[in-house]
């Protein structure tokens, strides 16, 4: 099977975002992108051309009911901050300063990911998310037909962990059906070959933190057994090489973690791989600074 058989869509999921008043962040993405097809075209290899799929969730630009959270932070936020400022008061604690806008980031930031991990949250990100890309891809298909779709998926902090819970419902044993007619056709076009996953690249990954809200993976990990990629679509079968998932991360950001060591590898070559970059500075920026790293990008051209 000759590469010109595949249409490669590159999908772009954020992450958690601290700003009070959340954008699209498509312009950090996009960014990305130009440094890694600059790469590429230095190496010899295909740019990217088809144009990237941007999943919004979470604020007022989602198409989802998840859209409603960026306005119920702000109504806890601002309450919970002005109360907050009647106890400010000169401090000897070093860390006080630190320790209020950590406030911040907990308020607007983290709570995306406990609004993603509730039951509620959970449903109406997934529903968003797969759906908009399950019915980008489909209506691709449509017009390239003939074509095979293949993915590469570029994810970011909380993005990670949705990028890697839906290709569990693609490729893995079992499939949460209700998440929309849109999935189950992506579904069954994986599972006869018609969509692979190129590779899979994350930045900024907090999935190691939450592997333990799975009871299955738990389980797994008490039993000092590995995860296998191949429930994610990364398996042999596709005839690329590895690695097929590259996890970037840094020491100061206290959102990232490396997590190669949960999964299994392919006897001599490692299916998914941690990179760490040398993107050091003052959390949360650093969170962001992937977007904006040369060594990032050279090393996306050089597995792609």
């Amino acid at each position: 099977m000759t590469e010109n058989r595949w249409l490669e869509i590159p999908i772009c999921i954020h992450g958690i975002t601290t700003q009070a008043n959340p954008t699209p962040q498509y312009h950090y993405f996009t960014n990305l992108l130009n440094l890694v097809n600059q790469e590429l075209v230095k190496k010899g290899k295909t740019p990217f051309v088809e144009p990237p799929v941007f999943v919004n969730w979470g604020f007022e630009a989602s198409p989802g009911e998840d859209r409603v959270l960026a306005e119920a932070e702000r109504l806890v936020a601002e309450q919970a901050l002005s109360i907050g400022e009647k106890y400010r008061k000169f401090s000897l604690n070093l860390f006080h300063r630190a320790n209020q806008s950590m406030r911040q980031i907990f308020l607007y930031g983290v709570t995306d990911m406990f609004y993603y991990i509730s039951e509620y949250g959970k449903k109406a990100v997934r529903r968003n998310v797969f759906h908009t890309i399950s019915r980008e891809i489909h209506e691709r298909k449509k017009k390239e037909k003939g074509k095979k779709i293949s993915l590469t998926i570029f994810s970011h902090s909380a993005g990670t962990v949705i990028a890697h819970d839906m290709l569990y419902h693609l490729f893995g044993k079992e499939s949460e059906h209700p998440l929309g007619r849109y999935l189950d056709i992506l579904r069954g076009m994986a599972t006869v070959g018609e969509v692979r996953i190129r590779r899979f690249y994350t930045t900024g990954s907090p999935l190691t933190l939450f592997i333990f809200r799975s009871k299955y993976l738990t389980q797994k990990i008490l039993r000092q057994e590995k995860i296998d990629p191949k429930e994610l679509g990364l398996g042999p079968r596709d005839g690329l090489s590895n690695p097929r998932w590259v996890n970037f991360w840094n020491k100061d950001d206290l959102i990232s973690y490396p997590l190669e060591f949960l999964y299994q590898d392919a006897g001599n070559s490692k299916v998914v791989e941690d990179c760490y970059v040398n993107i050091s500075d003052i959390f949360p920026r650093v969170h962001d600074n992937y977007f904006k790293c040369s060594a990032l990008a050279k090393y996306i051209a050089e597995t792609f």
